[in-house]
């Protein structure tokens, strides 16, 4: 299963039938390895393949891991489920709320000493990370 077989929608099955309810687990849907040994798990809100289609996305880091700096193209709401993590120098722990604007570089991205689960939102599946570098100035680049 590759990981975009992963990224299920929360009314398609397999026979791509459609259901008015379905109930599932992260552990159901499937785990796939992230930046800094996260490991990540995907629904899509409507059809699987629908770029326009809000995902949810749950990742689990481990402690101390560090994604570098980057983007996305999308919106999105990230909710800090527990433990902690820093962005771009704030630290952010259970209970708080990130609402980032498409494009927004940030990082880079640290989990606290006890790992960090967070449930991230986007407002499309066109969500892939830009990775950033920093020039001469301190300047982010693409």
């Amino acid at each position: 299963m590759t990981a975009a077989d992963r990224t299920k929608s929360v009314f398609q099955t397999d026979n791509r039938k459609m259901r008015p309810q379905q109930s599932s687990s992260w552990d159901d849907l499937g785990w796939s390895p992230g930046q800094g040994g996260a490991r990540v798990s995907k629904v899509t809100v409507g059809h699987q393949g629908d770029v326009n289609a809000p995902v949810i996305v749950m990742v689990e880091f481990p402690p101390h891991a560090v994604v570098p700096p980057h983007s996305h193209p999308s919106d999105y709401v990230e909710v800090i489920l527990s433990g902690s993590q820093q962005v771009t120098g704030k630290w952010h722990h259970a209970g708080d709320v990130r609402i980032v604007k498409a494009g927004t570089g940030y990082g880079p991205l640290i989990a606290g000493p006890e790992g960090a689960v967070v449930a991230i939102v986007f407002s499309s599946g066109d969500m892939a990370p830009t990775w950033l570098s920093k020039d001469s100035t301190g300047a982010e680049t693409e």
